[in-house]
């Protein structure tokens, strides 16, 4: 890799960091009343415009989803999980059916 290159991904991993700190911080200091417009207002400043405004947009979207289940955890979050069950569940089944039409095979062959 050139050296210009791991330059720009350090720089880009700290730009990264520092705004998901920034992020936290101001959730953290605001617990009660978060001020997603303050919030917009000082993350621009390490994205652009648009990225932070879609980023504040999806975040307020999960805080509220968030408040709105008994677990504190944004439906998405849960769907994404039941989905994940899901497939290695289907994984699963395949798996043992490969194995047994395998192991048969290997029977009959003998």
């Amino acid at each position: 890799m050139s050296c210009c290159y791991c330059s720009a991904l350090q720089s880009l991993i700290f730009d990264i960091q520092l705004c998901h700190k920034l992020s936290e911080n101001v959730l953290i200091v605001t617990v009660q009343h978060p001020d997603g417009r303050q919030m917009q207002m000082n993350l621009t400043g390490f994205l652009n415009a648009k990225n932070t405004r879609t980023f504040i947009q999806e975040l307020w979207e999960l805080l509220v989803s968030a408040q709105e289940n008994i677990g504190g955890i944004p439906a998405v979050f849960l769907e994404q999980k039941k989905e994940e069950i899901k497939m290695r569940q289907v994984q699963m089944i395949f798996m043992c059916k490969y194995k047994s039409m395998i192991l048969c095979r290997f029977s009959f062959a003998s």
